[in-house]
């Protein structure tokens, strides 16, 4: 890419205009908001590239939740731990909608460079919703229908309002119970991790066999 013409002068108008943005005049850039404009055949390898960086992404924020759950940084603020799982329980199963999307980006522009075949997306996509199908219903009703909810975020929430109250339920239970319920959220992000990884590993296989990257 280094070789194709316009394009380092583009980047470092790119570099520059991201770092010092309040001093330029923007109709100056307005050629960068558009993109760098390659050849059509580099363009479809070169969009093949991104959008898989862009999936090997969100499968690193899938696995970043494992951490979200393990932490509760709101002590003394308005969010309670009951709230701040609903919260990461919506955000992780977002992301397996967002893979699977982004799967599907990846794999079309791969058609777009195969000559006399095509890979059978629908085949390999519902495969993914059968493997996450639990992860995908959750997202939809959280998305379309209601706030998620189950019985250890009910239960939470019932500890965590009684607490202190309650001669018999104290604030230590309440962490107790919001350790114990975000444990098993972190094996389970554990446990999916390990799976998408091996349909991430699929597609990059079928880039690797199916498309020629080189310029």
């Amino acid at each position: 890419m280094e070789e194709v013409p316009g394009w380092r002068e583009w980047r470092g108008k790119k570099l520059k205009y991201t770092l010092f943005f309040d001093d330029i005049i923007r109709r100056d850039y307005k050629e960068l908001e558009e993109g760098f404009q390659f050849p059509e055949d580099i363009e479809k390898k070169h969009k093949i590239v991104i959008c898989f960086l862009s999936l090997a992404d969100s499968v690193s924020a899938l696995k970043d939740c494992e951490y979200y759950f393990r932490r509760y940084p709101f002590h003394g603020l308005p969010v309670s731990r009951q709230r701040h799982l609903v919260h990461m329980c919506e955000m992780y199963f977002g992301r397996f909608y967002e893979i699977r999307e982004r799967i599907k980006s990846v794999l079309n522009a791969v058609n777009d460079c195969m000559q006399d075949k095509n890979l059978d997306i629908g085949k390999f996509i519902k495969l993914y919703d059968k493997v996450f199908s639990a992860e995908l219903r959750a997202r939809n009703r959280a998305h379309h229908h209601e706030r998620f909810d189950d019985l250890e975020t009910s239960r939470l929430f019932i500890v965590e309002t009684a607490s202190g109250k309650l001669k018999d339920i104290s604030e230590k239970a309440a962490r107790d119970e919001y350790r114990r319920v975000t444990r098993q959220w972190s094996k389970r992000v554990q446990k999916k991790s390990k799976q998408m990884d091996r349909f991430l590993e699929a597609v990059a296989q079928a880039i690797i066999e199916n498309c020629d990257l080189r310029i």
